[in-house]
């Protein structure tokens, strides 16, 4: 039998040279396979892509493509502890990717949920005014509010 074979017959849907095909391929090796370098960060800790997905390149593409994916987009798990489904991704900026991740700090501001770095970011804070922002939040135990509202390091 053919790799990528079911039941005898081989699959064939003419997209395997598509952007999203690889990216297809790559969330499944960080899922499933020991040997690839982010393994330990998804595979690892149990985060798998959902049967609708996991063996139906075709599924996953349309999915994608109504999903707004253009090229530059890069899928993004909503809740990290979570599964690849439809309901838990999204595609954003490659440049927002960086802001949900296992060791970002979130904090409430004005009834909602954001990252520490992209709140300094919003006000226009370097690197080093967000290491302190940071500082005086985690270590200090100050009110973030008061931290960005009163702003002096």
């Amino acid at each position: 039998m053919k790799k990528g074979a079911k039941h005898g017959k081989t699959k064939r849907h003419g997209l395997s040279k598509h952007t999203l095909y690889r990216k297809w391929q790559d969330m499944k090796k960080r899922c499933y396979n020991p040997n690839v370098d982010r393994y330990v960060n998804y595979g690892a800790l149990g985060i798998e892509v959902c049967d609708e997905w996991r063996d139906d390149f075709p599924a996953f593409y349309h999915w994608s493509i109504l999903s707004g994916w253009v090229e530059g987009l890069t899928i993004e798990r909503i809740d990290i502890s979570l599964n690849y489904t439809p309901d838990n991704c999204e595609y954003i900026p490659y440049s927002e990717q960086c802001y949900n991740k296992s060791t970002t700090l979130f904090v409430e501001w004005e009834g909602e949920k954001l990252s520490l770095s992209k709140l300094c970011n919003r006000y226009g804070l370097n690197n080093n005014e967000y290491k302190c922002v940071w500082r005086r939040y985690r270590q200090k135990g100050e009110e973030i509010k008061d931290i960005i509202t009163k702003y002096k390091c």
